[in-house]
């Protein structure tokens, strides 16, 4: 989704957030943190000091140069919650020092990569584990694999797949971590023809709570292979911090790519374009939004094909014709060319969406109903939109509990989106009035889904958040909890309990 912003309001932003910094080294603190389910002390300075020698001073604290654009998440909803230091890992050996240390000292952690997780899981009052250091890749031509750091964000994986002519299921964001992307399943224009990220993954290196390490695949132990299990779709900081993975890869195709855009649309035009974007083959990858704009709905579609643009033509012609759109492009390209059409880079803004996935077209009733509320949604200054990713094809191919991602059903996963800005958050009424929109609108549309809630698009709204990510496997994932991580020294507000 485009976002407009400007470097002035991201000052702004970044000058607030600053004021609520503080000072690790100048004594020692009770707080809670939130995101676990207790209150937890901060070490005293010479521990500090001990961490920064131990790391070649590689560990910032509030008023440090590089703190603060280290520090501020993706969403800025936590951008408040600012951590006590941050400790930047350059490999897994200083994982596991850092881990020894939070141990020794019982402080409370965070992994660190890309900062979008949207439930501001990644940010902490205690010690941020910054692995963004460890962000590089390499390709075997003789496995068609490749293999990356646990640090490395979408942009570093790109550049290895795209130098090599390769591709995975990935994602349009460049700046997202790829750790918690695999680890949460991985959705992208890829996985109706190829499944998701993680059912290409073959094996991942894990540095555990208590500063041991292991790589683990399809075979091994028991021990070692359910944890395989749970790192395809368990969600990233559950068990441990996942410092490599290595995945298949496939050879690039040349692809059309999409964007086509329609200012004010009829319910019954956009039933029947997403009916027939319903009916495309496996090669077809799309998402459609349905926004917000000035008391109507704009139809925003994006995607790829493998193939010839003739099929998107075709496909296309009817409602091109029927209507003309505001924005109508349509390229072949070779893969990263595509790739480049495709990719958004959100800055920082606030945002809370809410997932389900939906067999088939919505239902007529249901579908109207979203574009009726669309058109009367509360005025904030970012997007609110009805979307809907394409998925099924390959990933219905697979049981839903061969992998610990379970949602292998369905044809599209639908969010309810709400997006907004400084001037926003500061009005309670209207962001009380734009939260209730959506919380209306999701549980009305949600009898019409076959439920489930994407891991990756966490939501702090789930109050049954281990059924909706998880479903029948989060019994199973809770085993392999209990088996590596018994203290739950991994834990946030929807961290995986052990059994």
């Amino acid at each position: 989704m485009s976002l407009q912003f400007n470097r002035r309001n991201f000052l702004t932003a970044s000058s607030a957030a600053a004021l609520v910094a503080g000072t690790p080294t100048a004594h020692a603190r009770t707080y809670l943190i939130p995101g676990t389910r207790g209150s937890e002390a901060l070490p005293p300075p010479w521990a500090w000091a001990k961490l920064k020698r131990d790391l070649n001073g590689r560990v910032l604290f509030p008023g440090d140069e590089g703190y603060l654009p280290t520090a501020i998440p993706n969403n800025l909803r936590y951008a408040m919650t600012e951590p006590a230091g941050i400790a930047k890992c350059a490999s897994a050996d200083e994982v596991a020092l850092v881990l020894d240390w939070c141990r020794e000292n019982k402080c409370a952690f965070i992994t660190r990569a890309g900062g979008h997780s949207y439930a501001g899981f990644s940010t902490t009052r205690g010690l941020m584990i910054d692995v963004r250091l460890m962000n590089g890749g390499s390709y075997d031509s003789a496995k068609h694999e490749v293999a990356i750091q646990g640090g490395a964000i979408n942009r570093d994986v790109y550049d290895v797949m795209k130098a090599n002519k390769q591709a995975i299921t990935h994602g349009r964001c460049p700046a997202v971590g790829a750790a918690a992307f695999l680890l949460g399943g991985g959705i992208g224009f890829n996985m109706r023809h190829n499944s998701i990220a993680s059912d290409a993954m073959t094996s991942t290196e894990i540095v555990f709570a208590d500063g041991s390490r292991r790589t683990v695949g399809p075979s091994g132990t028991k021990d070692d292979t359910e944890l395989f299990w749970a790192c395809r779709g368990g969600g990233g900081g559950n068990f441990g911090i996942n410092t490599s993975f290595t995945m298949k890869t496939f050879d690039a195709p040349d692809i059309t790519v999409f964007h086509v855009a329609w200012d004010d649309v009829s319910d019954s035009f956009a039933w029947n374009l997403t009916g027939a974007l319903n009916g495309c083959p496996r090669e077809f990858g799309s998402r459609i939004s349905f926004q917000a704009n000035n008391g109507k709905v704009k139809a925003d579609l994006l995607g790829q094909f493998i193939g010839s643009r003739d099929f998107v033509d075709r496909l296309l012609r009817p409602f091109v014709t029927a209507l003309p759109p505001s924005e109508n492009e349509v390229e072949q390209d070779d893969y990263w060319t595509g790739q480049k059409f495709l990719s958004e880079d959100q800055p920082p803004i606030f945002y809370q969406e809410r997932s389900a996935y939906v067999s088939g077209v919505l239902d007529r009733r249901a579908f109207d109903a979203a574009l009726k509320a669309v058109r009367n949604a509360p005025a904030v200054t970012g997007p609110v939109d009805v979307r809907f990713f394409q998925t099924g094809g390959a990933i219905n191919d697979h049981a839903a509990d061969e992998t610990a991602f379970v949602h292998r059903k369905g044809d599209w996963l639908m969010v309810v989106g709400l997006y907004w800005w400084w001037d926003d958050e500061f009005n309670r009424p209207l962001m009380k009035r734009a939260h209730a929109w959506q919380e209306g609108l999701y549980a009305e549309l949600l009898p019409a889904t076959v439920g489930g809630s994407y891991q990756n698009f966490t939501d702090p709204s789930l109050t049954k958040w281990q059924d909706a990510y998880y479903g029948a496997n989060y019994p199973r994932l809770q085993k392999v909890k209990k088996t590596v991580d018994p203290s739950d020294a991994f834990r946030f507000t929807q961290g995986i309990q052990p059994a």
